[in-house]
Order: structure tokens, then C-alpha cells, then sequence
């Protein structure tokens, strides 16, 4: 586990907080990320006990449709854990004979694209595994550009995340 501890107020965060290092932790080390979010999609529509559940593990909750919902999750890690056990808890309170697929990244886009990928479990792009994950990725499936942005990708070459980073 690679993990650094910083005490020196003034650089940007409290005092024992936990920062990732430059190396790659191995998945579920536990390290606390600079951003995380979390976002659940169900076939069925959240119930309104789901939604305060929710709220009550982070106010920042935005209800994208009646059937899905997106946390940003990046401080409530000091009071649940990392990432990866924040989902675990949302995957049980949001189990009511349901199979919810759950996506967790540092950015809203990719949280939600790996909660389609993750079919009924929970899907976990690490802030250090975004770019060998997302790198095959058709743009089209991170989000929509519209008919004259994706013109304009395709004629320039640029069909996957991949092409867009490099």
C-alpha cells in the first residue's frame, strides 16, 4: 500500500489526511482518492427511503432519473472508508430483491459508464486505472457528442477515448 501521510497545514489539505502517491496501489488497498463518484443505476425506480439514505451518506446527490442517481462521494471517505467500501454499503441499502448496477470513478462520465458495464454488481475505475480501462472506449459511449461533433471526430481520426488523450 502506497500511502503518505500529510501534517503540514497549508498545501492544500487538512492536517492526517490521506493522499494517493504517484505509484499504482493494488485494487482495494484502501486508499482515500482526490475525487470519487458514485453513481447507481436500478431497473426499477429509487425509492423515496433509498433517496434519504442516500442523502444522509452525502447531501451531494443528484437524482438523474427516476431510476438512477449520482453521489459525489469524495468527502464522506473520511467517515466510510474508501471508495470501494462506500459502494459496498450503497449496494446494500440499495438491495431490495433488485440487482442495481453501480459505477464508481473520479469523474461523473466514467462513473456512469461503468455502472453500464457493470450489469447488477458494482464496477470500480480507480483514479490509476482510468487510462488503461477508458482507452479502447468509443467516445459515443462516454457521452453523446451530437450529429456535427461526432462528424467532425470521425473526419479528424478521433473515434475513442484513446485517440482524445494523445
Amino acid at each position: 500500500m502506497h500511502r503518505a501521510v500529510l501534517s503540514s497545514p497549508g498545501i492544500g489539505m487538512k492536517g492526517g489526511a490521506m493522499a494517493v502517491s504517484p505509484r499504482s496501489p493494488r485494487p482495494g488497498s484502501g486508499c482515500y482518492w482526490p475525487r470519487a463518484f458514485l453513481y447507481l443505476a436500478s431497473p426499477r425506480p429509487l425509492a423515496p427511503a433509498l433517496g434519504r439514505a442516500l442523502y444522509e451518506l452525502t447531501p451531494e446527490v443528484v437524482q438523474v432519473g427516476p431510476s438512477e442517481a449520482l453521489l459525489d462521494i469524495t468527502h464522506c471517505q473520511r467517515q466510510y472508508g474508501p471508495p470501494e467500501r462506500i459502494a459496498a454499503l450503497v449496494e446494500r441499502l440499495a438491495q431490495g430483491g433488485v440487482a442495481v448496477s453501480i459505477g464508481v470513478a473520479a469523474t461523473p462520465a466514467i462513473a456512469r459508464h461503468a455502472a453500464g458495464r457493470a450489469a447488477g454488481a458494482v464496477q470500480v475505475v480507480a483514479p490509476w486505472e482510468t487510462r488503461e480501462q477508458m482507452h479502447a472506449v468509443p467516445i459515443h459511449e462516454l457521452c453523446d457528442p451530437g450529429p456535427r461533433l461526432a462528424a467532425l471526430l470521425t473526419a479528424s481520426g478521433l473515434r475513442t477515448c484513446g485517440d482524445l488523450a494523445y
